[in-house]
């Protein structure tokens, strides 16, 4: 053992040991290293492991911390280092990332779990542990708008603040100022401040205690709480004897609004137009500013990886510079308020493209994120392992106010039920898709929408009830479910009786996207005769045109590499038994529509179309550092960073273009086309490649991914 080794080792003996408490609560086994092992509880005297069950990098993060280290850097499934002796303890473990110990977190109750000591979990920590007390948090204190005559969000009236005994106290005018107005709007999730044109006395709004004052602000801190703040002693010595009042930029939110910023960010190119550093400057649905910037991937409003626009591509954006001044500009840019998180290390998922901008150093006050300083476009040394992302202050609107979720087995599943008139009813499952649910995840605060049930029967407990909202049809870029294209109709009748919609949603999920460079290494045409395609045939991947001369098949062939790049592991939605069987092909089908391929002319008319069913999710190759745990012997799906790969060579992994005329084409291919299986992104899970079919080969143009158009 090296002399480092045994410091490191030492350091965390004393860290967990040290204050003489007893054994600690969690540990790492089975390995020669303290920063990684066998995740092991403590209970009942006695350590018990942990299945690894809906296990994702925010519960590795709690470990880590737990243990004093600063975070969790990856996780491993399979038992890597070794079978544990005890009782396996904990199984569906969901943890949000921000708790203080992984009991804390939600899990099935001590115990029950259907796993075997296989499925073990282990992390690996960053490597460095903690050897001070980390530094005590900034104060934060909440502030609101008073205004007895306005509705949520209230952008007007009298400011407020909220401290440790959660009285809510005014501020005084004396030394107030627009600086400090901008900071406090930002604060509340407004983009700006209008000049103040009042200064009200306390009476008007019988608050009785100003106990703060002398706020000075720069003007651009994320929060009030980060200017200089001094505090008065006694009301009397507020000068003016009037507290502060506050009107800012009124944002567009809520339903009853016609264009506001859109929470997860547009997939729509925008026009050039000449200008500084050559951004585009138009209309969006992402804010009134350019959309230059937005955010992708983020469960919730106001929050998601950063992404720039720049010489037509989306890329993103490295952590080096990255900071909540940077970040502020970015959520303003939006139209959001300031930014109240920084998220570093691909928090949202890896993004794809290049990485435009690096060592941004921005002053706070610019329009842009562009108009920052930053260094040469693309000209890092940064990954995508180093994208960095954003939680801006959003205002406060009471968006759980008609809808719920009821029934389920946790507190994030349930059948969904709606507010109408003052009357609670359920929603009909006829219609019900993942974008629905989305919308009802987010709506509630319950992350992403891992699963949209057309019907709740399973759950037990006969609802009471009318059904009374149908025929929805979100686009997932709604911030509630009322503002869905809808029908209300009284004992709305479904085509079952039991068709009530409901939600499955998680803090954590895949995102596949398609390797574009691997598409168009392997793509070429092949004749084959008809009598070697018998079970491709029984499966629908051939056309209806009539064979070639010779009974021969035309194919265009080519692999499909599929990345999941997202914060959890790509599953079939379907259970093991549910799965299809194929004698022909002497194989299951765990997604019977896994891909879709198709063959588009220049003036949009679909001439071939193909499709894969997905018999083989399994992690054919891992980026360094990342463990392989799904093969097709034994459980199917992709790892976090890890690629499977459909070779051009088996069965159906083609378009049928027998009869196609020779010509040019745009070959589009989608993966999770039906959103069966939950993703944090569905924007990417499409490429475009022009494609110029001569008649007797095929060469593919430029590929790109459908949100660059």
């Amino acid at each position: 053992m090296s002399g480092n080794q045994f410091i490191l080792i030492l350091v965390v003996f004393l860290w967990n040991y040290g204050s003489c408490q007893g054994p600690p609560k969690v540990r790492l086994s089975g390995s020669s290293v303290p920063h990684s092992g066998r995740v092991e509880i403590l209970h009942n005297g006695a350590y018990g492991t942990v299945c690894d069950d809906g296990w994702t990098i925010e519960a590795t993060h709690v470990v880590c911390r737990e243990l004093g280290f600063r975070k969790g850097e990856t996780f491993h499934y399979d038992s890597i280092y070794g079978p544990g002796g005890g009782e396996i303890l904990l199984d569906n473990t969901r943890c949000r990332g921000d708790e203080a110990s992984i009991l804390d977190c939600d899990h099935n109750t001590i115990g029950r779990h259907d796993c075997t000591h296989a499925e073990d979990i282990a992390v690996t920590c960053i490597s460095l542990p903690i050897t001070e007390p980390p530094p005590p948090p900034r104060e934060r204190f909440e502030l609101r708008l008073r205004n007895p005559n306005a509705v949520e969000p209230i952008f007007e009236g009298i400011l407020e603040m909220q401290l440790e005994d959660d009285k809510w106290r005014t501020i005084c005018a004396d030394d107030w100022n627009i600086d400090a107005a901008r900071v406090a709007c930002g604060h509340l999730g407004f983009k700006t401040a209008y000049k103040p044109t009042a200064k009200y006395k306390n009476k008007d709004y019988k608050r009785k205690t100003m106990i703060r004052t002398s706020v000075e602000c720069v003007g651009t801190e994320s929060l009030l709480s980060d200017c200089e703040i001094d505090e008065l002693e006694h009301r009397k010595y507020c000068k003016s004897r009037k507290a502060v009042a506050l009107k800012c930029e009124p944002a567009e939110y809520g339903h009853k609004f016609s264009n506001r910023p859109n929470p997860i960010g547009t997939g729509k190119k925008p026009e050039k137009k000449p200008g500084k550093n050559n951004s585009p400057e138009v209309q969006s649905e992402q804010g009134n500013y350019n959309p230059e910037v937005r955010i992708k991937a983020g469960a919730y409003i106001g929050e998601g990886r950063v992404e720039v626009f720049h010489a037509g591509k989306w890329g993103t954006v490295c952590n080096v510079g990255w900071n909540l001044v940077s970040a502020s500009v970015v959520c303003r840019q939006l139209g959001f308020g300031s930014a109240k998180e920084v998220v570093f290390d691909a928090g949202f998922g890896q993004g794809i493209g290049p990485v435009w901008l690096w060592n941004i150093n921005c002053k706070g006050n610019e329009k842009s994120i562009l108009d920052c300083y930053h260094g040469s476009w693309n000209g890092s040394s940064c990954t995508h392992y180093d994208d960095v992302g954003v939680r801006c202050n959003v205002p406060k609107h009471d968006l759980k106010k008609d809808v719920r979720i009821a029934g389920g087995r946790w507190g994030s599943e349930g059948r969904v039920e709606v507010k109408v008139d003052d009357t609670w009813g359920y929603v009909c499952g006829d219609s019900w898709d993942m974008l629905d649910a989305l919308v009802v995840c987010r709506q509630l605060g319950l992350g992403y929408a891992r699963q949209s049930l057309p019907s709740t029967r399973y759950y037990g407990n006969r609802p009471r009830g009318a059904m009374i909202m149908s025929e929805v049809h979100c686009t997932g870029k709604e911030w509630s479910l009322m503002d869905c294209p809808h029908t209300i109709r009284t004992n709305t009748t479904c085509s079952l009786p039991n068709a009530r919609a409901g939600v499955i949603c998680d803090v954590a999920l895949p995102d596949v996207i398609l390797d574009v460079h691997r598409l168009r290494e392997y793509l070429y045409l092949q004749d084959l005769p008809r009598h070697l395609l018998r079970c491709a045939a029984e499966e629908g991947c051939l056309s209806e045109a009539p064979d070639n001369y010779g009974g021969s098949r035309r194919l265009i062939r080519f692999s499909s590499v599929i990345m999941n790049r997202g914060l959890a592991v790509f599953k079939p939605f379907l259970q093991r038994n549910d799965w299809v069987w194929h004698a022909c092909h002497l194989h299951f089908h765990s997604m019977e529509v896994f891909s879709t391929y198709d063959l588009i002319s220049r003036d949009g008319e679909k001439v071939a179309e193909g499709h894969k069913a997905s018999f083989c999710l399994e992690d054919t190759e891992c980026d360094p550092g990342h463990t392989k745990r799904f093969t097709c012997t034994t459980e199917q799906g992709i790892s976090v960073n890890c690629k499977d790969n459909y070779k051009h060579s088996i069965d159906c992994q083609w378009i049928d273009i027998t009869g196609v005329k020779s010509g040019n084409y745009i070959l589009k291919i989608h993966v999770n086309p039906d959103r069966f299986v939950g993703e944090t992104d569905y924007d990417n899970n499409e490429i475009q490649c022009e494609l110029y079919y001569s008649g007797y080969s095929v060469s593919p143009g430029r590929c790109h991914y459908s949100y660059d158009l």
